[in-house]
């Protein structure tokens, strides 16, 4: 059965869901997967950070629903400080907490047939993984754009830097293309739907009086000027036999559900 690690700025355990959560649960279904959250510090205490209900379970080893969850807590976590005279000790900061792995996570890594490494923090241990496990796959699932979550400059440099490393990348969005090389495979993947949510019963959350929806026009405007921009022929395009296995293991184990 293969190993799969997934690094990501979420817990698996949270209630919150994102993307990388419903993947992670699919993805149980046909090999043993891990969690790695990390980025959890007392800052995000300061940030109400939707992982603070789990902090009592931090830098401990947990099954939850089938996946092995661990989060990773330290004092201060690198992030965007915003200026730039002190851009040196973000690179430093950065530098430093890929230094502080902790051995659990290395040893994850270091088992792992495959890692999903998610937009964030995550960036900044791609080139580590590669050290660590040279023959796993890794994939970068991007999430969201690194300038977009405000991630700091380091992430997207590095992110550019270590792109050799990837075996290829899932694109929720084409107009995420844009901001790789045109040498690293790209795969658009959206984000799947359990339609058999329809089928069930529920309250619904909206009130029953009529909801007025008002399209804002400059918004259309802005948009319709954009598109040209995000319609291009960049994914999917002619596949190696380097990127073969990538659309099998896409095809088996991304048919997950989201919401």
């Amino acid at each position: 059965m293969d190993r799969i690690l997934i690094i990501s700025g979420h817990d698996f355990r949270s209630p919150r869901k994102a993307n990388i959560h419903f993947i992670a649960q699919e993805l149980a279904k046909i090999a043993s997967v891990r969690f790695l959250s990390m980025g959890f510090s007392n800052i995000s205490l300061i940030k109400g950070d939707p992982r603070l209900e789990l902090a009592g379970q931090a830098k401990v080893a947990k099954h939850e629903n089938g996946v092995e969850c661990f989060l990773w807590k330290t004092f201060v976590h690198p992030c965007n400080i915003r200026l730039r005279s002190l851009r040196w000790l973000e690179r430093a900061h950065f530098r430093y907490y890929r230094s502080r792995l902790p051995k659990l996570a290395s040893s994850w890594m270091r088992d792992a047939g495959t890692v999903i490494v998610e937009s964030g923090l995550g960036v900044a241990f791609i080139e580590l993984i590669r050290q660590i496990s040279p023959n796993a796959r890794i994939i970068y699932n991007a999430s969201d754009d690194l300038a977009v979550l405000g991630c700091a400059p380091f992430l997207l440099s590095e992110l550019d830097r270590v792109a050799g490393c990837l075996d290829w990348a899932r694109l929720p969005s084409r107009a995420l293309a844009r901001g790789f090389a045109q040498e690293l495979p790209l795969y658009f993947i959206p984000h799947g739907i359990d339609f058999r949510v329809w089928d069930q019963e529920d309250t619904s959350p909206y009130e029953a009086a009529f909801t007025l929806c008002r399209w804002d026009q400059c918004f259309l405007m802005k948009a319709s000027s954009y598109r040209r921009l995000i319609c291009f022929p960049k994914c999917n395009s002619i596949l190696s036999a380097r990127e073969e296995p990538a659309v099998r293991f896409r095809a088996r184990t991304f048919m997950f559900t989201g919401r």
